[in-house]
Protein backbone atom coordinates (compact mmCIF):
# COMPACT_ATOMS: atom_id res chain seq x y z
CA UNK A 1 0.00 0.00 0.00
CA UNK A 2 1.36 3.47 -1.20
CA UNK A 3 -0.23 6.38 0.70
CA UNK A 4 0.29 9.68 0.46
CA UNK A 5 -0.90 13.43 2.06
CA UNK A 6 -4.51 12.71 0.99
CA UNK A 7 -4.84 10.18 3.49
CA UNK A 8 -3.90 12.12 6.56
CA UNK A 9 -6.71 14.59 5.57
CA UNK A 10 -9.20 12.95 7.48
CA UNK A 11 -10.21 14.14 11.56
CA UNK A 12 -8.66 13.73 13.86
CA UNK A 13 -5.27 13.77 11.48
CA UNK A 14 -6.47 16.75 9.80
CA UNK A 15 -3.42 17.44 8.46
CA UNK A 16 -3.05 19.84 5.22
CA UNK A 17 -2.35 18.78 1.66
CA UNK A 18 0.49 20.01 -0.83
CA UNK A 19 -1.50 23.14 -1.76
CA UNK A 20 -2.87 24.32 1.84
CA UNK A 21 0.24 23.50 2.93
CA UNK A 22 1.38 26.06 0.49
CA UNK A 23 -1.50 28.68 1.27
CA UNK A 24 -0.23 28.73 5.21
CA UNK A 25 3.39 29.46 4.37
CA UNK A 26 2.57 32.30 1.53
CA UNK A 27 -0.22 33.66 3.92
CA UNK A 28 2.25 33.83 6.12
CA UNK A 29 4.71 36.48 4.27
CA UNK A 30 0.97 38.44 2.44
CA UNK A 31 2.16 36.54 -0.86
CA UNK A 32 -1.08 37.09 -2.88
CA UNK A 33 0.21 35.82 -6.01
CA UNK A 34 -1.77 33.35 -7.54
CA UNK A 35 0.85 32.08 -10.07
CA UNK A 36 2.84 31.55 -6.98
CA UNK A 37 0.01 29.56 -5.20
CA UNK A 38 -1.34 27.38 -8.59
CA UNK A 39 1.85 26.58 -10.02
CA UNK A 40 4.63 26.08 -7.42
CA UNK A 41 5.18 22.92 -5.59
CA UNK A 42 5.38 22.89 -1.39
CA UNK A 43 9.01 22.40 -1.64
CA UNK A 44 9.87 24.63 -3.87
CA UNK A 45 8.35 27.09 -1.33
CA UNK A 46 10.31 25.77 1.40
CA UNK A 47 13.63 25.88 -0.50
CA UNK A 48 12.81 29.99 -1.03
CA UNK A 49 12.18 30.52 2.96
CA UNK A 50 15.42 28.17 3.93
CA UNK A 51 17.74 30.02 1.40
CA UNK A 52 16.46 33.29 3.28
CA UNK A 53 17.87 31.06 6.82
CA UNK A 54 13.97 30.87 7.59
CA UNK A 55 13.10 27.87 9.85
CA UNK A 56 10.90 25.72 7.40
CA UNK A 57 11.31 23.14 9.82
CA UNK A 58 9.43 24.53 13.14
CA UNK A 59 5.99 24.58 12.07
CA UNK A 60 5.86 21.20 10.53
CA UNK A 61 7.12 19.79 14.04
CA UNK A 62 2.88 19.73 14.43
CA UNK A 63 3.08 16.95 12.07
CA UNK A 64 4.47 14.61 14.94
CA UNK A 65 1.57 15.61 16.85
CA UNK A 66 -1.43 14.46 14.64
CA UNK A 67 -3.17 11.63 15.85
CA UNK A 68 -4.23 8.57 13.30
CA UNK A 69 -7.59 8.65 11.93
CA UNK A 70 -9.90 5.38 10.45
CA UNK A 71 -7.55 5.66 7.49
CA UNK A 72 -4.42 4.91 9.11
CA UNK A 73 -6.28 2.09 11.43
CA UNK A 74 -8.02 0.62 8.08
CA UNK A 75 -4.75 -0.21 6.96
CA UNK A 76 -3.21 -1.40 9.97
CA UNK A 77 -6.35 -3.63 9.79
CA UNK A 78 -4.88 -4.81 6.35
CA UNK A 79 -1.71 -5.04 6.99
CA UNK A 80 -2.30 -7.22 10.49
CA UNK A 81 -4.54 -9.43 9.13
CA UNK A 82 -1.48 -9.71 6.39
CA UNK A 83 -3.96 -8.92 3.13
CA UNK A 84 -1.11 -6.31 2.64
CA UNK A 85 2.97 -7.08 3.02
CA UNK A 86 3.34 -3.16 4.15
CA UNK A 87 3.02 0.34 3.86
CA UNK A 88 4.91 3.09 1.71
CA UNK A 89 4.64 6.38 2.64
CA UNK A 90 5.28 10.08 1.53
CA UNK A 91 3.97 11.55 4.47
CA UNK A 92 5.85 13.43 7.17
CA UNK A 93 3.86 12.14 10.28
CA UNK A 94 3.48 8.90 12.09
CA UNK A 95 -0.13 8.16 12.51
CA UNK A 96 0.83 4.48 10.14
CA UNK A 97 3.49 3.83 13.46
CA UNK A 98 0.71 5.35 16.17
CA UNK A 99 -2.25 3.49 14.43
CA UNK A 100 0.15 0.17 14.73
CA UNK A 101 -1.20 -2.96 16.34
CA UNK A 102 1.25 -5.39 14.66
CA UNK A 103 5.18 -5.53 14.61
CA UNK A 104 4.63 -8.22 11.12
CA UNK A 105 4.55 -5.40 8.78
CA UNK A 106 6.91 -2.73 7.55
CA UNK A 107 6.48 1.26 7.02
CA UNK A 108 8.76 2.78 4.77
CA UNK A 109 9.11 6.42 4.64
CA UNK A 110 10.13 7.92 1.87
CA UNK A 111 10.67 11.48 3.17
CA UNK A 112 11.72 11.05 6.36
CA UNK A 113 9.46 11.47 9.98
CA UNK A 114 8.59 14.35 11.74
CA UNK A 115 9.74 12.90 15.17
CA UNK A 116 13.40 12.38 13.17
CA UNK A 117 13.77 15.98 11.96
CA UNK A 118 17.36 15.09 10.37
CA UNK A 119 15.72 12.62 8.05
CA UNK A 120 12.85 15.12 6.77
CA UNK A 121 13.37 16.01 2.78
CA UNK A 122 11.37 19.40 2.93
CA UNK A 123 13.07 21.29 0.60
CA UNK A 124 13.80 21.10 -3.51
CA UNK A 125 17.62 20.74 -3.30
CA UNK A 126 17.04 17.57 -0.08
CA UNK A 127 14.49 16.17 -1.91
CA UNK A 128 16.96 15.93 -5.33
CA UNK A 129 19.86 14.93 -3.15
CA UNK A 130 17.72 12.10 -1.26
CA UNK A 131 17.13 10.51 -4.67
CA UNK A 132 20.36 8.33 -3.65
CA UNK A 133 18.63 7.46 -0.39
CA UNK A 134 18.30 4.57 1.88
CA UNK A 135 14.74 4.98 1.54
CA UNK A 136 14.67 4.87 -2.42
CA UNK A 137 16.88 2.46 -2.63
CA UNK A 138 14.38 0.04 -0.83
CA UNK A 139 11.53 0.82 -2.64
CA UNK A 140 12.46 -0.43 -6.31
CA UNK A 141 12.94 -4.02 -4.70
CA UNK A 142 9.24 -3.91 -3.26
CA UNK A 143 8.24 -2.73 -7.06
CA UNK A 144 8.52 -6.41 -8.64
CA UNK A 145 6.36 -8.15 -11.58
CA UNK A 146 4.18 -9.81 -9.21
CA UNK A 147 3.12 -7.38 -7.26
CA UNK A 148 -0.21 -5.14 -7.11
CA UNK A 149 0.70 -1.83 -5.31
CA UNK A 150 -2.42 -0.09 -4.50
CA UNK A 151 -2.18 3.83 -3.77
CA UNK A 152 -4.11 6.03 -1.85
CA UNK A 153 -4.08 10.11 -1.19
CA UNK A 154 -0.96 10.17 -3.76
CA UNK A 155 -0.64 12.60 -5.99
CA UNK A 156 2.22 11.23 -7.95
CA UNK A 157 3.99 14.56 -8.30
CA UNK A 158 7.10 13.33 -7.02
CA UNK A 159 8.82 13.45 -10.56
CA UNK A 160 12.56 13.71 -9.17
CA UNK A 161 12.76 11.20 -7.10
CA UNK A 162 9.83 8.88 -6.81
CA UNK A 163 8.79 9.33 -10.22
CA UNK A 164 11.19 7.39 -12.26
CA UNK A 165 11.04 4.44 -10.01
CA UNK A 166 7.45 3.96 -10.56
CA UNK A 167 7.68 4.38 -14.73
CA UNK A 168 10.21 1.79 -14.73
CA UNK A 169 9.14 -0.29 -12.17
CA UNK A 170 6.84 -3.75 -13.13
CA UNK A 171 4.33 -4.16 -10.59
CA UNK A 172 0.90 -3.67 -11.23
CA UNK A 173 -0.33 0.44 -10.35
CA UNK A 174 -3.76 0.54 -8.93
CA UNK A 175 -4.51 4.25 -8.52
CA UNK A 176 -7.50 5.51 -6.51
CA UNK A 177 -8.34 9.77 -7.12
CA UNK A 178 -10.40 10.35 -4.38
CA UNK A 179 -13.83 12.35 -6.00
CA UNK A 180 -16.73 12.47 -4.19
CA UNK A 181 -18.89 13.26 -7.17
CA UNK A 182 -18.62 9.97 -8.80
CA UNK A 183 -17.17 6.16 -8.74
CA UNK A 184 -15.64 4.72 -12.52
CA UNK A 185 -12.28 2.80 -13.58
CA UNK A 186 -11.33 4.69 -16.34
CA UNK A 187 -8.22 3.84 -18.95
CA UNK A 188 -7.58 7.97 -19.36
CA UNK A 189 -5.56 10.03 -16.29
CA UNK A 190 -5.73 13.49 -16.17
CA UNK A 191 -2.64 15.76 -15.66
CA UNK A 192 -2.79 16.91 -12.19
CA UNK A 193 -2.86 13.47 -10.84
CA UNK A 194 -0.06 10.49 -11.75
CA UNK A 195 -0.05 11.41 -15.84
CA UNK A 196 3.71 11.64 -15.79
CA UNK A 197 4.10 8.00 -14.10
CA UNK A 198 0.72 5.87 -15.83
CA UNK A 199 1.30 7.85 -19.24
CA UNK A 200 4.51 7.08 -19.88
CA UNK A 201 4.00 3.58 -18.78
CA UNK A 202 1.53 3.54 -22.01
CA UNK A 203 -1.57 1.91 -20.54
CA UNK A 204 0.52 -1.32 -19.48
CA UNK A 205 0.31 -3.02 -15.94
CA UNK A 206 -2.06 0.15 -13.95
CA UNK A 207 -5.73 0.95 -13.09
CA UNK A 208 -7.01 3.88 -12.66
CA UNK A 209 -10.10 3.67 -10.00
CA UNK A 210 -11.95 7.44 -9.48
CA UNK A 211 -14.51 6.95 -6.34
CA UNK A 212 -14.60 8.02 -2.74
CA UNK A 213 -11.22 6.74 -0.33
CA UNK A 214 -13.35 5.79 1.77
CA UNK A 215 -15.91 3.72 -0.09
CA UNK A 216 -12.98 2.46 -1.89
CA UNK A 217 -11.84 0.92 2.04
CA UNK A 218 -14.86 -0.68 2.01
CA UNK A 219 -14.93 -2.29 -1.34
CA UNK A 220 -11.33 -3.89 -0.28
CA UNK A 221 -12.33 -4.93 3.19
CA UNK A 222 -15.53 -6.92 1.55
CA UNK A 223 -13.16 -8.51 -0.74
CA UNK A 224 -10.78 -9.82 1.49
CA UNK A 225 -13.74 -10.54 4.11
CA UNK A 226 -13.12 -8.22 6.87
CA UNK A 227 -16.31 -6.34 6.75
CA UNK A 228 -16.87 -6.30 10.85
CA UNK A 229 -13.33 -4.68 11.04
CA UNK A 230 -14.19 -2.00 8.40
CA UNK A 231 -17.25 -1.28 10.28
CA UNK A 232 -16.27 -1.51 13.83
CA UNK A 233 -13.55 1.17 12.59
CA UNK A 234 -15.45 3.46 10.90
CA UNK A 235 -18.42 3.34 14.54
CA UNK A 236 -15.29 4.16 15.75
CA UNK A 237 -13.62 7.06 13.96
CA UNK A 238 -16.61 9.02 12.71
CA UNK A 239 -15.22 12.33 10.26
CA UNK A 240 -16.41 15.41 11.56
CA UNK A 241 -15.46 18.16 8.94
CA UNK A 242 -15.91 21.14 11.07
CA UNK A 243 -13.38 20.00 13.51
CA UNK A 244 -11.03 18.93 10.65
CA UNK A 245 -10.98 22.74 8.83
CA UNK A 246 -10.66 24.54 12.72
CA UNK A 247 -7.57 22.03 13.20
CA UNK A 248 -6.35 23.40 9.40
CA UNK A 249 -7.12 27.05 10.59
CA UNK A 250 -5.02 26.17 13.68
CA UNK A 251 -1.88 24.87 11.62
CA UNK A 252 -2.35 28.01 9.40
CA UNK A 253 -2.26 30.00 12.66
CA UNK A 254 0.59 28.64 13.85
CA UNK A 255 2.73 29.12 10.64
CA UNK A 256 1.53 32.44 10.42
CA UNK A 257 3.20 33.23 14.91
CA UNK A 258 6.13 31.57 13.48
CA UNK A 259 7.06 33.75 11.07
CA UNK A 260 5.62 36.58 12.05
CA UNK A 261 9.01 38.06 12.65
CA UNK A 262 9.92 37.93 9.64
CA UNK A 263 10.87 41.41 8.34
CA UNK A 264 8.89 43.18 5.26
CA UNK A 265 12.06 42.63 3.46
CA UNK A 266 12.82 39.28 3.81
CA UNK A 267 9.07 38.50 2.40
CA UNK A 268 9.83 40.50 -0.62
CA UNK A 269 13.09 38.83 -1.26
CA UNK A 270 11.11 35.25 -0.48
CA UNK A 271 8.71 36.28 -3.30
CA UNK A 272 10.55 37.92 -5.69
CA UNK A 273 12.93 34.90 -5.27
CA UNK A 274 9.90 32.62 -6.00
CA UNK A 275 8.96 35.20 -9.35
CA UNK A 276 12.14 35.38 -11.22
CA UNK A 277 13.56 31.13 -10.54
CA UNK A 278 10.59 29.61 -10.36
CA UNK A 279 7.79 31.71 -12.43
CA UNK A 280 10.46 33.73 -15.35
CA UNK A 281 9.10 36.74 -14.82
CA UNK A 282 12.21 38.61 -14.26
CA UNK A 283 11.78 41.63 -14.96
CA UNK A 284 9.06 41.20 -12.03
CA UNK A 285 11.05 40.69 -9.60
CA UNK A 286 13.39 43.34 -10.52
CA UNK A 287 10.47 45.93 -9.85
CA UNK A 288 9.48 44.62 -6.63
CA UNK A 289 13.15 44.88 -5.16
CA UNK A 290 13.42 48.28 -6.63
CA UNK A 291 11.75 49.37 -3.64
CA UNK A 292 14.04 48.07 -0.95
CA UNK A 293 17.20 50.68 0.00
CA UNK A 294 20.76 49.10 0.71
CA UNK A 295 21.55 51.29 3.63
CA UNK A 296 18.24 50.05 5.40
CA UNK A 297 18.93 46.04 5.23
CA UNK A 298 21.55 43.86 6.92
CA UNK A 299 23.83 43.11 5.31
CA UNK A 300 22.59 39.10 4.54
CA UNK A 301 19.12 40.69 3.40
CA UNK A 302 21.57 42.93 1.06
CA UNK A 303 23.33 40.15 -0.32
CA UNK A 304 20.40 37.76 -1.48
CA UNK A 305 19.09 40.95 -3.21
CA UNK A 306 22.04 41.35 -4.87
CA UNK A 307 22.31 37.63 -5.79
CA UNK A 308 18.16 38.09 -7.38
CA UNK A 309 18.85 41.25 -8.93
CA UNK A 310 22.18 39.64 -10.35
CA UNK A 311 20.89 36.59 -11.61
CA UNK A 312 17.28 38.27 -12.73
CA UNK A 313 19.62 40.46 -15.28
CA UNK A 314 21.15 37.91 -16.27
CA UNK A 315 18.08 36.11 -17.13
CA UNK A 316 16.79 39.03 -19.65
CA UNK A 317 20.18 39.53 -21.14
CA UNK A 318 21.24 42.83 -19.52
CA UNK A 319 25.08 41.10 -18.61
CA UNK A 320 26.10 45.17 -17.75
CA UNK A 321 23.62 45.20 -14.41
CA UNK A 322 23.86 41.84 -14.02
CA UNK A 323 28.20 42.19 -13.54
CA UNK A 324 27.32 45.27 -11.55
CA UNK A 325 25.30 43.56 -9.27
CA UNK A 326 27.82 40.11 -8.70
CA UNK A 327 30.58 42.55 -8.47
CA UNK A 328 29.09 44.07 -5.38
CA UNK A 329 27.99 40.63 -4.14
CA UNK A 330 31.88 39.42 -4.45
CA UNK A 331 32.87 42.12 -2.79
CA UNK A 332 30.96 41.74 0.72
CA UNK A 333 32.56 40.10 3.55
CA UNK A 334 31.81 38.41 4.81
CA UNK A 335 29.15 36.66 2.70
CA UNK A 336 25.56 35.24 4.16
CA UNK A 337 26.16 31.82 5.62
CA UNK A 338 24.41 30.11 2.87
CA UNK A 339 26.13 32.27 -0.11
CA UNK A 340 29.70 30.78 -0.49
CA UNK A 341 32.39 32.77 -2.08
CA UNK A 342 32.81 29.83 -4.87
CA UNK A 343 29.47 30.89 -6.08
CA UNK A 344 30.01 34.61 -6.17
CA UNK A 345 32.70 34.22 -7.98
CA UNK A 346 31.07 31.70 -10.69
CA UNK A 347 28.23 33.60 -11.10
CA UNK A 348 30.45 36.47 -11.60
CA UNK A 349 32.71 34.73 -14.40
CA UNK A 350 30.05 34.04 -15.93
CA UNK A 351 28.42 37.79 -16.28
CA UNK A 352 32.20 38.44 -17.26
CA UNK A 353 32.24 35.81 -19.92
CA UNK A 354 28.46 37.44 -21.72
CA UNK A 355 30.29 40.85 -22.41
CA UNK A 356 33.20 38.86 -23.64
CA UNK A 357 35.57 39.46 -21.30
CA UNK A 358 37.42 35.84 -21.17
CA UNK A 359 40.68 36.95 -19.70
CA UNK A 360 38.43 38.18 -16.39
CA UNK A 361 36.01 34.99 -16.45
CA UNK A 362 38.70 32.41 -16.75
CA UNK A 363 40.62 34.33 -13.63
CA UNK A 364 37.23 34.19 -11.16
CA UNK A 365 36.54 30.24 -12.52
CA UNK A 366 40.27 29.45 -12.07
CA UNK A 367 39.89 31.07 -8.18
CA UNK A 368 35.95 29.60 -8.02
CA UNK A 369 37.61 26.28 -8.82
CA UNK A 370 40.46 26.44 -6.25
CA UNK A 371 37.81 27.06 -3.42
CA UNK A 372 35.49 24.89 -4.54
CA UNK A 373 35.33 21.90 -1.89
CA UNK A 374 33.12 18.98 -3.38
CA UNK A 375 32.39 17.44 -6.85
CA UNK A 376 29.35 19.19 -7.02
CA UNK A 377 30.18 22.81 -6.96
CA UNK A 378 33.00 22.24 -9.01
CA UNK A 379 30.59 20.61 -11.58
CA UNK A 380 28.46 23.83 -11.29
CA UNK A 381 31.85 26.16 -11.86
CA UNK A 382 33.13 23.78 -14.93
CA UNK A 383 29.31 23.69 -16.37
CA UNK A 384 29.70 27.92 -16.66
CA UNK A 385 33.45 27.36 -17.81
CA UNK A 386 32.50 25.47 -20.71
CA UNK A 387 29.82 27.98 -21.20
CA UNK A 388 32.31 31.11 -21.27
CA UNK A 389 34.57 29.09 -23.65
CA UNK A 390 31.62 28.19 -26.03
CA UNK A 391 30.97 31.62 -26.63
CA UNK A 392 34.84 32.66 -26.83
CA UNK A 393 34.62 29.60 -30.01
CA UNK A 394 36.93 27.37 -27.95
CA UNK A 395 34.56 24.60 -28.69
CA UNK A 396 36.55 22.02 -27.70
CA UNK A 397 37.73 23.23 -24.51
CA UNK A 398 34.38 24.14 -23.86
CA UNK A 399 33.12 20.18 -24.66
CA UNK A 400 36.42 18.97 -22.18
CA UNK A 401 34.58 21.21 -19.21
CA UNK A 402 31.23 20.11 -20.02
CA UNK A 403 32.30 16.57 -19.82
CA UNK A 404 34.03 17.12 -16.65
CA UNK A 405 31.09 18.89 -15.17
CA UNK A 406 28.61 15.66 -16.29
CA UNK A 407 31.09 13.60 -14.16
CA UNK A 408 30.62 15.78 -11.38
CA UNK A 409 27.43 16.73 -11.31
CA UNK A 410 24.90 14.13 -10.30
CA UNK A 411 22.31 15.63 -7.77
CA UNK A 412 21.41 18.94 -9.34
CA UNK A 413 18.53 18.67 -12.64
CA UNK A 414 19.15 22.54 -13.61
CA UNK A 415 22.86 21.54 -13.99
CA UNK A 416 22.33 18.66 -16.12
CA UNK A 417 19.68 19.58 -18.28
CA UNK A 418 21.95 22.38 -18.90
CA UNK A 419 24.93 20.76 -19.67
CA UNK A 420 23.07 18.23 -21.51
CA UNK A 421 21.96 20.32 -24.02
CA UNK A 422 25.03 22.10 -24.14
CA UNK A 423 26.60 18.98 -25.04
CA UNK A 424 24.44 17.72 -27.56
CA UNK A 425 24.89 21.22 -29.31
CA UNK A 426 28.98 20.95 -29.26
CA UNK A 427 29.00 17.80 -30.71
CA UNK A 428 27.00 19.56 -33.57
CA UNK A 429 29.22 21.99 -33.69
CA UNK A 430 32.72 20.15 -32.90
CA UNK A 431 34.62 18.34 -36.19
CA UNK A 432 34.11 15.36 -36.41
CA UNK A 433 30.18 15.70 -36.19
CA UNK A 434 28.35 13.41 -34.32
CA UNK A 435 24.82 13.77 -34.49
CA UNK A 436 23.71 10.60 -32.78
CA UNK A 437 25.88 11.34 -29.19
CA UNK A 438 24.09 15.14 -30.26
CA UNK A 439 20.81 13.22 -29.94
CA UNK A 440 21.41 11.14 -26.78
CA UNK A 441 22.19 13.85 -25.31
CA UNK A 442 19.51 16.44 -25.88
CA UNK A 443 16.81 13.55 -25.43
CA UNK A 444 18.19 13.10 -22.16
CA UNK A 445 17.79 17.36 -21.32
CA UNK A 446 14.58 16.93 -22.33
CA UNK A 447 13.50 14.21 -19.99
CA UNK A 448 15.20 16.14 -17.12
CA UNK A 449 13.69 19.68 -18.29
CA UNK A 450 9.94 18.06 -18.63
CA UNK A 451 10.11 16.88 -15.18
CA UNK A 452 11.12 19.83 -13.76
CA UNK A 453 8.40 21.49 -15.62
CA UNK A 454 5.76 19.44 -14.21
CA UNK A 455 7.53 19.44 -10.75
CA UNK A 456 8.13 22.93 -10.34
CA UNK A 457 6.13 24.89 -12.85
CA UNK A 458 9.47 26.40 -13.85
CA UNK A 459 9.26 28.73 -16.59
CA UNK A 460 12.55 28.60 -18.07
CA UNK A 461 12.27 24.64 -18.25
CA UNK A 462 9.08 25.62 -21.03
CA UNK A 463 11.39 28.04 -23.07
CA UNK A 464 14.10 25.40 -23.44
CA UNK A 465 12.12 22.75 -24.30
CA UNK A 466 10.62 24.67 -27.03
CA UNK A 467 14.11 25.54 -28.36
CA UNK A 468 15.29 22.00 -27.64
CA UNK A 469 12.25 20.41 -29.70
CA UNK A 470 13.28 23.10 -32.39
CA UNK A 471 16.87 22.29 -32.58
CA UNK A 472 15.99 18.53 -32.73
CA UNK A 473 13.76 19.12 -35.74
CA UNK A 474 16.46 21.55 -37.35
CA UNK A 475 19.35 21.04 -36.56
CA UNK A 476 19.76 17.51 -36.13
CA UNK A 477 17.71 17.04 -39.19
CA UNK A 478 15.41 14.59 -37.20
CA UNK A 479 11.96 13.64 -38.98
CA UNK A 480 9.68 15.82 -37.70
CA UNK A 481 7.33 12.94 -36.83
CA UNK A 482 10.01 11.47 -34.13
CA UNK A 483 10.59 14.82 -32.49
CA UNK A 484 6.78 14.54 -32.07
CA UNK A 485 7.03 11.04 -30.83
CA UNK A 486 9.85 12.09 -28.64
CA UNK A 487 7.50 15.89 -26.72
CA UNK A 488 4.70 13.12 -26.15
Amino acid sequence: MFTGAGISCDFPTSLPTGKQLIASYLDAIGSRNPEIRNALRPEVILQAYNELNADVLKPLAYFKESSPNRNHYFLDLLAARKKISGIITTNLDICHEKARSSSTYEITHLHGQADRPRTIRYTLSQVAAGRNSKQLRRLAPLLGRNTLVIFLGYSGLDQFDIGPILRKCDAHLLWVQHSTKRSLIRDTVERDTAHYILHERQRKNWTFVEMNTWKFSETLASAFGIQGGFRAIDKQYPVSNAKRDEALNQFSVRVKNQFAPLSATTAALIEAHLVWRHLGHATDAIKRLAHLQPTKLSAEQNAHRLRILGSAYFRIGDYRNALANYRKLEGMSPLPSNIFRWQALQWLGSAEGRMRRYADARRHYNTALSIAKGPGERGKIYGDYGATEHIAGKRRKALAYYRRARELVNSDPYVLATISDSIGLLYIETEPRNYKLAEKHLKESVTIRENILHYEGLASAHLNLGQLYRGMYGILGLPLERVICLRE
